[in-house]
């Protein structure tokens, strides 16, 4: 492989490498995964198996998007003036709406600390909030952070892309565990309120 076919492909890195940090990402997420490794390395595993999970998840996401500031590939666009920075405002504002639905839901239990301190924590369904107009607003605070960008490189929009579909798969998968966990509360809350897309919360049980 030449030269220029290297330095064409290297925008592309941190997409291909976001695709194997999904697959093992969802992998390990995988409750039957997570059984077989707790039977190999003992019952106290379940303790501490979650706050792994998360750390390695954002250190390992993290050193995935090196190589799109490394290597940015050509300029696709770059909005000026007025039109980028109420792009950037729409972008910091999506980032401050997402940390704060984050921190609606239990944040102990998802980093793991709970499990770590030996507590169970009953499983609860948010319909409040953002909740309330969307079912995944994590999700949808998500795409709109990736997508408000106001400049675009090759780089950047092959991992937006990629991204973007990540959240919409992830979207489906974790529907799939609110179902099996909640039953009908969560088929009822579903009916009513759109999977990604906001709408008014009017008339909603």
């Amino acid at each position: 492989m030449n030269a220029d076919v290297i330095d064409a492909l290297r925008p592309f890195l941190s997409t291909l490498l976001f695709v194997f940090w999904s697959l093992l990402h969802s992998i390990f997420a995988d409750q039957g995964v997570k059984r077989r490794i707790e039977m190999f390395l003992g019952p106290k595993t379940n303790r501490w198996y979650r706050f792994v999970y998360v750390v390695i998840s954002i250190i390992s996401l993290s050193a995935v998007m090196v190589p799109v500031y490394l290597w940015p590939g050509e300029v696709l666009w770059a909005l000026q003036g007025f039109p980028g920075i109420a792009l950037s405002f729409i972008r910091f504002a999506s980032l401050a709406g997402l940390l704060l639905t984050a921190v609606r839901t239990d944040m102990g239990d998802f980093l793991g600390l709970s499990h770590m301190a030996g507590k169970k924590n009953d499983d609860i369904l948010v319909v409040s909030g953002a909740y309330s107009w969307v079912r995944h607003p994590l999700y949808s605070f998500g795409f709109v952070v990736i997508w408000s960008s106001p400049g675009m490189t090759a780089g950047a929009l092959a991992l937006s892309v990629a991204a973007s579909l990540y959240l919409w798969l992830g979207s489906y998968h974790e529907e799939a565990g609110l179902r099996r966990v909640f039953g009908e509360q969560y088929i009822k809350y579903a009916e009513e309120v759109p999977r990604l897309i906001p709408s008014r919360p009017r008339n909603r049980r």
